[in-house]
């Protein structure tokens, strides 16, 4: 079934979940494809999400490398190189701020049901270099279950979310960033 409705009648159930709720933990496949070449690369990992930008997304391969936001910038932990790549330190944004510029006008947006699940595409530029993003999200729990975006060079990423849980408070220090010993922070905007 087509869902040609406005924003908020398609990703409002979403949103009003993930703003609603103190800390999210869960486990997310990760999966990178590069328009040039047509290779993938899939990783695996756990999650830790909480309104309105932090996020902490912790690999299992390798060991050690964690992406983040901790309210401040936008980081990875790159354990093969022994280095934290800081990707800017003003106006920080995670996962959510996507889901708000979907908003914005000039956007197409297309949704549709089934199984359970609602599934919205929004075209546009969302800022970034990314210019579309698909989300689906359960109607029973209004809980996120897959996440991709498109960039301007048509790389893709798509996170599948599994095992999510609602938690209602957060654990201090979650999503500070930490330097190991012996890395050294560089900067991603060169």
């Amino acid at each position: 079934m087509l869902l040609m409705l406005l924003f908020t009648g398609l990703l409002d159930p979403l949103t009003s979940k993930l703003s609603n709720t103190v800390f999210l933990t869960g486990s997310f496949t990760q999966t990178e494809t590069w328009a040039l070449t047509r290779e993938t690369e899939t990783t695996r990992g756990s999650l830790d999400l909480a309104h309105p930008n932090l996020f902490r997304l912790e690999y299992s391969d390798p060991r050690g490398r964690v992406t983040g936001c901790d309210g401040v910038r936008v980081y990875t932990i790159e354990p093969l190189s022994n280095e934290i790549v800081v990707y800017g330190e003003s106006g920080p944004e995670g996962f959510l701020h996507l889901l708000n510029r979907a908003d914005d006008d000039g956007m197409l947006i297309e949704g549709t049901s089934a199984a359970g699940l609602v599934t919205v595409s929004v075209t546009g530029d969302l800022g970034g270099g990314v210019i579309g993003m698909e989300v689906c999200f359960a109607m029973a729990d209004s809980l996120p279950v897959r996440f991709a975006t498109t960039d301007v060079n048509g790389n893709e990423t798509a996170w599948e979310l599994s095992g999510l849980e609602a938690h209602d408070s957060l654990p201090v220090g979650c999503f500070v960033m930490e330097v190991p010993d012996g890395y050294t922070v560089v900067s991603g905007e060169d």
